[in-house]
């Protein structure tokens, strides 16, 4: 699979609104991708957000499975969304339109709700840093490996956003490409 055969849903964090933030970046240079707003910064807005991102997806006719990715709280309303099931077929004998995320560094901190921690229904790679000044690395694999995701060791890199030197993040851009690639 191609991105430009997907709709990319980027499920943003904290500091998702910074300009220079990787989210933003790839947003701007993949035509089928949008990043989802939610009113007030919380998780449980943001997974309302997803659920009603999604929706607009399917109804667009387009037909293109659904990819998200997902940053910090972006992750935990990603995980919410789906245990919710704001995330699901829309009728029996059908699947969920989502085919992946792509899951980076979710918070522990920032006042967030403990996370669900029930597999995801689709494909799932998360990416971990081992210097996450939020999250230690231990939490974060074993999250991960709740959810069934494949789990990446991303080295001493940070928060990975624009503050740890990530804005335009070429690697983490590169592995997306190889994650969808293997849908």
């Amino acid at each position: 699979m191609r991105t430009s055969e997907t709709d990319i849903l980027f499920v943003p964090g904290e500091r998702g609104g910074d300009p220079d933030h990787w989210m933003n970046r790839w947003e701007s240079r993949l035509a089928t991708a949008r990043i989802v707003s939610a009113a007030r910064e919380d998780v449980a807005s943001l997974a309302a957000s997803l659920a009603s991102a999604i929706g607009t997806a399917r109804a667009s006719g387009a037909g293109r499975p659904i990819i998200l990715v997902g940053h910090g709280a972006g992750v935990h309303a990603i995980a919410q969304a789906v245990a919710g099931g704001m995330i699901a077929p829309s009728g029996p004998g059908e699947s969920s339109p989502v085919r992946g995320a792509f899951l980076v560094n979710p918070s522990s901190m920032w006042n967030l709700p403990a996370p669900p921690r029930d597999p995801l229904p689709f494909p799932s790679l998360l990416v971990a840093s081992r210097d996450d000044p939020y999250t230690s690395f231990d939490e974060m694999h074993d999250l991960g490996l709740d959810w069934g995701a494949h789990v990446v060791d991303a080295g001493a890199v940070g928060r990975i956003d624009a503050s740890s030197g990530h804005g335009p993040w070429p690697e983490g851009l590169m592995r997306f490409g190889a994650f969808i690639a293997r849908l």
